[in-house]
């Protein structure tokens, strides 16, 4: 005898107080489509992919998939493979959340990354780590410096300059 399932199709919908799985766990199933449950549960929140197998009644073989690999673990009762599932399918949960918070990470090192390149005047699609941009940052330290040297009558020169300058623009 030898009985093999898939991860059943489960879905997890909102409910005011969090959520819940559809269809919910139902106590009078067989072992092995309890099991079925357990892995379509952490196939859609873990991102692992269980199948189970029943050799003989009672004795299951657990078999996993994720995106970094796989394998089988045999002859488990009902309760290691529950127990075992279950902690596959938290490890694939944990790597996803950590794969998400990477990805947000790495959004916001790219989104900076292009506000530097505007600060720095660069076109679209120039490297931010080239010699370009490292003699735009030259270039505005130098000049950062020059103002920094004014004596306070050629600072309030430049401030009437400029806003002569802007007055100018708006007219």
């Amino acid at each position: 005898m030898t009985n093999r399932r898939e991860p059943m199709p489960v879905v997890r919908v909102s409910t005011p107080s969090g959520s819940r799985i559809q269809p919910p766990l139902d106590e009078s199933w067989s072992p092995l489509k309890k099991l079925s449950w357990a892995a379509g549960v952490a196939k859609y929140d873990g991102d692992i992919y269980l199948v189970v197998t029943e050799h003989e009644p009672g004795r299951f073989d657990v078999s996993w998939r994720t995106p970094a690999g796989g394998g089988t673990m045999g002859a488990q009762s009902f309760a290691h493979a529950w127990f075992a599932m279950a902690q596959m399918a938290r490890g694939a949960q944990i790597r996803r959340e950590m794969d998400d918070k990477w990805r947000q990470e790495a959004l916001e090192v790219m989104t900076g990354l292009q506000e530097l390149g505007e600060a720095l005047g660069l076109e679209p699609g120039t490297r931010i780590t080239g010699g370009t941009a490292a003699e735009k940052a030259r270039q505005l330290r130098a000049r950062a410096e020059r103002l920094d040297n004014l004596t306070p009558a050629e600072k309030e020169e430049l401030g009437h300059s400029l806003c002569r300058q802007a007055a100018e623009e708006t007219d």
